[in-house]
């Protein structure tokens, strides 16, 4: 079974909540974690409007370990930069 982490565990998992990050790291040990497009562009989102550079960091090795389509991932990095030039 495959689990997909909305933005409350992702949330909670950056900023270290205990038995977030277990469950998490458990789970991602069987590859059963994954980070849906929309809620890596969420955080990422806040994470820079919030200047939470160290977060951002941790989101990104989370993206690399768990994963997230790099082709969708690239989409939603362009996405970003359009949508603060508005």
């Amino acid at each position: 079974m495959k689990y997909a982490l909305d933005t409350d565990i992702l949330t909670y998992y950056l900023k270290g909540y205990e038995k977030i990050v277990e469950k998490v790291d458990n789970e991602a040990e069987d590859n059963n974690i994954i980070i849906p497009p929309f809620v890596y562009f969420e955080i990422k989102k806040w994470l820079c409007e919030n200047n939470a550079v160290r977060k951002l960091q941790a989101l990104e090795k989370l993206i690399t370990k768990y994963g997230i389509d790099p082709i969708e991932k690239e989409s939603l990095d362009l996405t970003e930069s359009v949508y603060y030039m508005l």
